[in-house]
């Protein structure tokens, strides 16, 4: 996968080039979508409250991909641990598998 980036426009270091979230989700989408997964599959009803859909499913799976809004991480994570333990069903098969995707933080260690 190629890396995706952009010029910032935060203060400070407008320019330089960072993660770009929007073109990375985009290409993800593709590939997937190439691959026969479907995408934004709606929540079944009851479950509403946590979000309207989930980025990708097949064949009992389900995938979500936080880049960038991490508040909306936490709530990822949760929904889709109940998913898993009720076998919510999406796109015809209970849920056996979750996989979140993120990208992790660049730490330097001394």
């Amino acid at each position: 996968m190629p890396l995706h980036i952009k010029a910032s426009d935060q203060a400070g270091i407008q320019g330089n080039a960072i993660f770009d979230p929007v073109g990375t989700n985009e290409y993800i989408k593709a590939a997937f979508i190439h691959d026969g997964w479907q995408s934004n599959i709606p929540i079944p009803a009851p479950y509403r409250f946590l979000g309207t859909e989930v980025d990708f499913a097949k064949a009992g799976i389900i995938i979500e991909i936080q880049f960038s809004n991490y508040p909306f991480l936490l709530n990822n994570t949760l929904r889709s641990e109940l998913f898993f333990k009720a076998k919510t069903e999406f796109v015809g098969y209970p849920t056996n598998l979750v996989i979140l995707v993120t990208k992790a933080l660049n730490v330097s260690c001394f």
